[in-house]
């Protein structure tokens, strides 16, 4: 507190008035006139006259360093660090992050960006519980918390989203192998017209679903592991139940290619297998293919640009709001505190 001015003042003050209290040598001759005059009680009593009037200016000069400190100094230093934070927060892009996506369906590209997103939320909310905000500074301090907690609940629903996008994704992209192998991609002739391709063996099925029914399974399960906000049609409750009845039908027709003899084609009713084993199996494919339409109607409706903007969090709304008041109370703290 050396720099303030009103403290310098004071101290001088007091100064002042030990230098004309006493003399330059220590004696009685400089003590204030009629200080020396009189009895050893009546000097004694003048001498605690000065004592305390000199504490007086202690105390004085004490309460000047403890305005500067609390109403000046400390808001000062406290503004400048939110500042400082805010405006890193803005720089790492906290709400954009579209440069990152190859293309709207770039959902592994979003999930990459919003776990980045709640990463460095969490980092924000950490520095500012560090700071200890002085009473002046409390609706701010508040305005920056109101803002980190509703944005973190929406990174963490945008998150979920993002998760459950890409595993869709992966989901349709292995759902296609499992398709093929039984409905093999007719092949074009040289005059122009289609020929339907030979009828797949059952080994030849085989070797593809052994792989493409475990990570479907594995895949379709993870879709449903927590629930996730944000669905119009079909909802997410459809599509939970959806994959209940399919994914026991992907095992059972694993099963069954297994029964198959490898060599047979799969354009003929295989002899081994019992009406209620091929009544079972053309409804394991109708639940599955059902599953399989609701998740690509899904897909076909989300957006990975739409989850780095936030727009299917619920309160998305008041999620804008808060940051507008943030944006404020920023560009406040900045025009009071800012560096001149």
């Amino acid at each position: 507190m050396d720099g303030n001015p009103a403290d310098h003042d004071i101290r001088t003050m007091g100064g002042d008035l030990l230098r004309i209290g006493y003399a330059p040598d220590g004696g009685d001759s400089g003590l204030l006139p009629g200080l020396a005059a009189g009895s050893p009680r009546e000097r004694g009593r003048r001498t605690k006259i000065v004592i305390i009037v000199f504490l007086a200016i202690a105390v004085l000069a004490v309460g000047g360093g403890s305005f500067y400190y609390f109403q000046i100094y400390q808001p000062t230093r406290y503004a400048r660090a939110v500042i400082r934070i805010y405006d890193a927060m803005m720089a790492e892009g906290m709400t954009s992050g579209r440069g990152a996506l190859r293309d709207d369906a770039d959902y592994a590209g979003a999930l990459d960006v919003v776990r980045k997103q709640r990463l460095l939320a969490e980092q924000i909310k950490g520095e500012l519980a560090l700071l200890k905000p002085p009473p002046t500074m409390a609706d701010s301090a508040r305005a920056f918390e109101n803002f980190l907690d509703m944005n973190l609940a929406a990174v963490a629903s945008a998150e979920l989203q993002a998760t459950f996008f890409k595993t869709a994704a992966d989901f349709r992209a292995e759902m296609k192998k499992f398709t093929a192998a039984i409905q093999p991609e007719s092949q074009p002739t040289g005059a122009g017209q289609v020929r339907p391709p030979p009828a797949p063996t059952a080994g030849a099925v085989r070797a593809v679903w052994e792989e493409a029914i475990p990570r479907l399974q594995s895949l379709g399960n993870a879709l449903f592991t927590k629930a996730v906000s944000g669905f119009s049609e079909p909802s997410y409750a459809e599509l939970a139940a959806a994959w209940q009845k399919a994914g026991p039908g992907l095992p059972f027709l694993l099963d069954v290619i297994r029964k198959i003899n490898p060599e047979a084609r799969l354009n003929t009713i295989p002899e081994n297998l019992s009406k209620a084993e091929l009544d079972r199996s053309g409804a394991a494919f109708g639940d599955i293919g059902k599953f399989s339409d609701l998740l690509n109607t899904a897909l076909s409706k989300a957006s990975a640009i739409d989850l780095l903007s936030l727009r299917a969090f619920s309160q998305q709304a008041e999620l804008s709001e808060l940051n507008f008041q943030l944006m404020q109370t920023v560009e406040g703290l900045r025009g009071d505190y800012g560096p001149r």
